[in-house]
């Protein structure tokens, strides 16, 4: 059974500003969450943010495990950044010890997360 959930990505920009990203996650491998960065993402939304300057993502806050895919790549206009997978498990907002991310975009850049 699927089950989707949210999440919020954190970015800070070159000029200090904060970006906090709603993510709508599917619970699909392979498909794109979607991202809203004006309120709550769901199934519609966006598959991508576009960043408005140069960004870093530094924190992923997810609401609740999902049953079927167990981790997002990040990606920039669609390409993976492979060395980046972020397993679901280590991002979950109950957890005080949620990893910390430097994960960068630059301006103009379609931010998006593929589901595995």
């Amino acid at each position: 059974m699927v089950t989707a959930t949210n999440a919020t990505a954190t970015f800070v920009g070159r000029s200090g500003r904060m970006y906090n990203i709603d993510v709508y996650i599917s619970d699909v491998v392979a498909a794109f969450t979607t991202l809203n960065p004006y309120g709550a993402a769901v199934a519609t939304s966006q598959k991508f943010w576009v960043a408005p300057e140069d960004v870093v993502l530094t924190d992923l806050a997810i609401v609740t495990g999902p049953t079927i895919m167990v981790g997002l790549t990040p990606t920039s206009n669609d390409a993976p950044l492979t060395k980046y997978n972020l397993r679901i498990a280590n991002f979950l907002n109950t957890l005080t010890t949620r990893t910390k991310l430097a994960i960068g975009w630059k301006a103009g850049n379609n931010v998006s997360f593929l589901q595995f």
